[in-house]
């Protein structure tokens, strides 16, 4: 009765069904199958199933005799009418179950779905607003701890400065400081847990740029609930607002400007003056506005001035008066006045503006402006002559030798901000009476004025002998004068430039007409502010990583690797934790760049091997290195001879290794008892290619290929490929960030031979190892193989 009405639910279920036999050869097939194949039975009977489809080549037909089912799910043209089937293959004692579904519907719907956001998001990629959409980051009591992108339209990508697929999944920053008189964060999550929208216009904002630049302005912008989320919409509105306060403050100066500004209507009558022209003409408010232009006008300037002037703004043809004006004191004033016609977008006039100046004290300093001129036109060229591919040294002498070129400049020298109160004098130029001195460094007091007062802006001063001889090296009669010029790097002051000079007579205007001329430190801040702050960085690392080594602020911890078929521990793997909690990654990174990696990392296998003696015996102990540790193997070798245990170097692949025959040959010197492991296998960082060349005896897949592998075909088929390339290849594997019993069990199963994780044990101090299980002999660690 059992197999009646099995047989009659397979002939009548909606889903297709094949049945193979030990051979993989179809023994039955039901109705919906053949419907969907599109054939008889007599004609599939006999058949293999990779004969009717052929996306289904390669090891597929090998992977059903696996212990699990494989599922398989394509495109596939079957049958008359050619629809999409999936198909899912299951081993049985007796051959194989193979269960087909049409799927055809499903993916049309998938296709119609895949359009319309494609729909969407192209006609939100269209707006002219910047959009983007965000969903809440809730925490363990459900409250709202952050926000994340969900989408953003490519307007909104620029205005953060990154590509808008770079914004998905990433925390939405706090670039709104004030918004509502809260910050962008908290007014979204009122939005989200009250529902009432969030509107307001001309907000500042500050959004930071690759580089550590931040882009400000100020835009419009609305926040809206959007399930459990928001989406925002907002607009630059940077520029309207600069032409709103450019209105005002062009109307605050026409009140403050010295120059006189009088408006008339077409009909000629005055609608405005300003407060200079009323104290120049002697009139008030009520005298000039709503009166006659020419009866106004020509108490001040006189009709045979004005007539002239008005004729010529009528006819629209520029002209300037020249006025020579006496006041009842016996004072002289030399004015110059012009009137100017105000056109609308159709050329007609809707006002004239008259404008009268004071050019008495003008025309006193021209030749001191044209001075001032001169000298700033001369500095900039001589700094653009700099070329940008110098270095830091070579860039800030070379500043130095072209500035005292110029006439008014007697000394130059370039001084750098190092660490929180160094300044030295990394460049300076001076007459032959005043020797160089190399690397000198301001003393305390003074690097603190100069810090202190370079973060207020440039300046300028009369020089005393003492400041003078910090320096130029030594006390300099004659020097009058010194500018000071900011060296920036972001928001911040990474030096300054100083000229001196002995000319007596330029001396005042160095210091009173100082803003002019210390532009120089514009043009230098372009070519040194980057190298001077890089130095800057580079100092404090190595002074940092430098106390790190000293002190040795940094202890290693310990890891266990263990047998997957016996749970005995088999070795540790020796892993660094600094104490000031710095990613170990990084804080090796940085030691790279500052030329104290080799130290560090022998620092850190130093400590590892000293505490690894309290390790049980015959335990093998994994030793992090980088290839560029293995450039000069001398001192590792020197301190691995002294290792009690056999020992792994599993090389670090963060970098390009260009030679790998250099690099085998240089772990060949470390000892024949030397074992070499490769890490993320299955991670996209260390590839077949990778591990064929380095030849290693151990390969780790990585946690990412791990974890839920039990629940994963693919990353089961994943490890049953590098299974069976590592027994090719003669190396073992290495299961890293096992979790739970159930994916030991998996790796086991799959032929994984030791496994990783915190299933067996966390990194440790050695002093706080649990007792473990330890497995018996060293077979584990015996090559497989009998490579060199």
């Amino acid at each position: 009765m059992f197999r009646d009405l099995s047989a009659e639910t397979v002939e009548q279920m909606p889903l297709g069904f094949l049945a193979l036999d030990a051979e993989l050869r179809v023994s039955y097939a039901n109705p919906t199958a053949l419907d969907l194949v599109g054939m008889s039975l007599s004609e599939l009977v006999g058949r293999r199933p990779w004969d009717l489809f052929p996306q289904v080549v390669g090891t597929h037909h090998r992977t059903v005799r696996a212990t699990a089912p494989v599922a398989i799910e394509y495109e596939a043209r079957l049958g008359p009418r050619e629809r999409w089937v999936g198909v899912l293959a299951c081993p049985t004692r007796a051959g194989t179950a193979v269960f087909m579904r049409d799927i055809t519907e499903k993916k049309g719907a998938e296709e119609t779905v895949r359009r319309l956001v494609a729909l969407l998001h192209g006609s939100l990629d269209a707006m002219l607003d910047a959009f983007l959409v965000c969903s809440a980051v809730r925490d363990e009591e459900g409250q709202i701890a952050g926000f994340k992108v969900d989408f953003a339209n490519s307007v909104a990508g620029k205005f953060m400065g990154v590509a808008p697929d770079a914004l998905i999944r990433t925390l939405v920053p706090d670039w709104l400081p004030d918004l509502l008189g809260v910050s962008f964060v908290d007014a979204c999550r009122e939005v989200v847990e009250t529902g009432e929208p969030c509107i307001a216009d001309s907000v500042p904002f500050g959004v930071p740029r690759p580089g550590g630049a931040i882009a400000s302005g100020t835009l419009s912008i609305q926040v809206l609930r959007f399930n459990d989320g928001f989406f925002a919409t907002w607009r630059d509105v940077t520029e309207r607002e600069l032409v709103r306060r450019e209105r005002e403050f062009l109307a605050a100066v026409l009140e403050q400007v010295v120059d006189g500004v009088v408006i008339i209507d077409p009909a000629g009558i005055v609608t405005y003056a300003n407060p200079a022209f009323r104290d120049v003409a002697g009139l008030v408010v009520a005298d000039i506005v709503g009166h006659p232009a020419a009866d106004v006008a020509g108490k001040l300037l006189g009709s045979l001035v004005f007539d002239p002037l008005e004729q010529s703004a009528v006819e629209a043809e520029p002209r300037l008066e020249a006025i020579d004006r006496i006041d009842t004191d016996g004072t002289a004033h030399h004015l110059e006045a012009s009137m100017t016609p105000v056109r609308d977008g159709d050329g007609n006039v809707t006002s004239y503006v008259v404008l009268t100046r004071d050019v008495t004290q003008l025309r006193e300093a021209v030749d001191e402006l044209a001075q001032e001129v001169r000298a700033r036109t001369a500095l900039a060229e001589s700094i653009h002559r700099i070329p940008a591919q110098a270095s830091l040294d070579q860039a800030a002498q070379a500043i130095c030798d072209e500035l005292v070129k110029l006439p008014f400049v007697g000394a130059a020298a370039v001084e750098a901000f190092l660490g929180p109160t160094d300044v030295q004098v990394i460049a300076r130029t001076a007459p032959p009476q005043f020797p160089v001195l190399a690397d000198s460094h301001l003393p305390p007091g003074r690097a603190a004025f100069v810090r202190e007062r370079a973060a207020l802006g440039a300046w300028a001063e009369y020089e005393e002998v003492d400041s003078a001889a910090h320096w130029l090296g030594q006390s300099p009669s004659g020097l009058k004068a010194t500018a000071h010029g900011p060296i920036t790097h972001g928001d911040h002051v990474a030096g300054v430039l100083v000229i001196g000079t002995f000319d007596e007579a330029f001396a005042p205007t160095l210091v009173e007409r100082m803003p002019g001329i210390v532009l120089f430190s514009t043009a230098s801040s372009a070519l040194l502010a980057e190298r001077l702050h890089e130095r800057s960085r580079e100092a404090d690392l190595r002074n940092s990583l430098s106390a790190v080594v000293a002190t040795r602020a940094f202890h290693p911890i310990f890891q266990p690797i263990v047998d997957l078929d016996s749970d005995e521990v088999v070795g540790y793997e020796a892993l660094t934790r600094f104490d000031t909690g710095q990613r170990p990654e990084l804080c090796f990174a940085e030691a790279w760049s500052v030329g104290l990696g080799a130290e560090l990392e022998l620092a850190t296998l130093r400590a590892a091997l000293a505490d690894a003696r309290a390790l049980a015996p015959g335990l093998w102990l994994d030793l992090n290195v980088s290839p560029r540790l293995l450039e000069r193997p001398g001192r590792l070798k020197s301190m691995l001879g002294s290792a009690d245990r056999p020992i792994v170097l599993e090389i670090t692949e963060h970098e390009v290794i260009e030679d790998y025959d250099a690099l085998r040959e240089a772990i060949r010197t470390l000892g024949r008892d030397i074992r070499v492991a490769v890490d993320d296998a299955g991670a996209g960082v260390a590839n077949f290619s990778h591990i064929i060349d380095m030849r290693p005896d151990f390969v780790k897949l990585d946690m990412s290929l791990v974890r839920r592998v039990n629940r994963n075909l693919g990353r089961q088929a994943m490890v049953v490929g590098m299974r069976h390339f590592s027994r090719t290849a003669g190396c073992r594997l290495v299961a890293e960030g096992i979790e739970t019993v159930e994916e030991a069990h998996t790796l086991k199963g799959l032929g994984v031979e030791f496994g990783q994780g915190y299933l067996f044990g966390r990194g440790m101090p050695i002093g706080e190892l649990p007792p473990a299980r330890i497995a018996s002999g060293q077979k584990v660690f015996e090559r497989t193989d009998t490579r060199e």
